[in-house]
């Protein structure tokens, strides 16, 4: 390139930013983590729903499980009269950073009933909550999840995301 070169350049500032933006998207594109973890936080903006708050998470506070079995991940949310207990089994085979698809979530809600959702990056799975309050759901991906159930005044209630 020799000094004498010039370059058109766009008169407006949104357009020249525009073509940066391009020039980068092509040169360097996002990673997929990045591009499915903003679509996750942009999801968490349904502002009629209400946050169930994590109050002990055997990842947090070790030493809870029975006979250390690192494969299992035991949380406690609350929110008025509703409570989710969540267990997460992950295969030992799919332990570590790269956790795979294969876990199993198995839940028990007081204080709601009727269908629960599941969240992952991937889309929304649902299950309906037995008698009891139970509910399972096999084959989750791996990647953060949160949890959603209805009160009986129609208020849904959330977990926030649980990373693994």
């Amino acid at each position: 390139m020799s000094d004498d070169e010039t370059y058109p350049v766009p008169a407006d500032d949104d357009l020249l930013m525009a073509e940066l933006r391009r020039i980068a998207r092509s040169a360097d594109p996002p990673p997929e983590l990045v591009l499915a973890t903003g679509r996750s936080a942009l999801s968490t903006l349904r502002l009629d729903e209400e946050l169930a708050e994590l109050v002990a998470d055997s990842e947090v506070t070790p030493g809870q499980l029975v006979r250390g079995d690192e494969t299992i991940r035991l949380l406690s949310f609350e929110y008025g009269s509703v409570q989710i207990e969540l267990q997460i089994e992950t295969p030992p085979e799919s332990t570590g950073p790269s956790r795979s698809a294969g876990r199993t979530l198995r839940g028990l809600v007081t204080g709601a009933s009727g269908a629960v959702g599941v969240e992952t990056p991937e889309g929304e799975r649902g299950a309906v909550l037995d008698a009891q309050g139970w509910f399972g759901m096999p084959e989750l991906p791996p990647g953060p999840l949160r949890v959603r159930v209805t009160i009986a005044d129609g208020t849904p209630v959330r977990t926030g995301w649980i990373s693994g």
